[in-house]
């Protein structure tokens, strides 16, 4: 009994938290905060999360940037997402083919999920076809690299250029926790936020 409580408080944290930071659009029917409240919720139940999960949707919820990342989290593969974002837009998929000179079966298979993403110059054309949010060019990319198994296409060359990023991601993925990138994102939309 003690643990549905607590399951149950949870949920109302995570719902006052999405009605806090969630556009209206997210909001509409079709992507409705309160249906991915209940996947989050079910997952929660499944998982049988202890006490301190309450404390990591505190967390989460003062992250901005964390929090914007679960707006598309209803989109489980990278095909999904394409067609999802395509049909949005009222963009047909001929002229996506047309503008990338690519086969119609072959663009086809990609949003089927029957083929892996194309290259890193070819994604970057299509975000500009389907003119995609900052946000949504994350969960492109991310999905992308996800399909692939490797790292989101965006991110490989800024890596590469910067030692000082390598050092971090190696030693975050050595010593570091879920709660220190939080910390970190927070520090960087602070100073973001101040002009700095």
């Amino acid at each position: 009994m003690m643990k549905t409580r607590q399951i149950y408080h949870h949920k109302v944290l995570i719902t006052q938290a999405f009605d806090e930071i969630s556009p209206p659009s997210f909001k509409s029917p079709v992507y409705g905060t309160s249906r991915l409240v209940d996947y989050i919720y079910e997952a929660a139940k499944a998982a049988n999360f202890s006490g301190s999960y309450s404390q990591k949707c505190e967390n989460k919820r003062k992250v901005g940037g964390t929090v914007k990342l679960l707006n598309n989290a209803q989109y489980r593969t990278f095909g999904e997402f394409l067609v999802a974002k395509r049909r949005e837009r009222e963009i047909p998929s001929t002229q996506v083919t047309d503008a990338l000179s690519i086969s119609p079966g072959y663009f086809c298979d990609i949003e089927k999920n029957r083929r892996n993403p194309p290259d890193r110059e070819t994604l970057a054309k299509i975000v500009q076809i389907l003119g995609l949010s900052a946000d949504d060019r994350n969960t492109f990319y991310d999905l992308a690299g996800k399909a692939r198994c490797e790292a989101p296409p965006d991110l490989p060359e800024y890596i590469n250029e910067n030692q000082v990023v390598r050092v971090a991601l190696r030693l975050a993925k050595d010593k570091g926790s879920e709660d220190d990138w939080h910390r970190f994102i927070v520090n960087l939309e602070n100073r973001a936020g101040k002009g700095g």
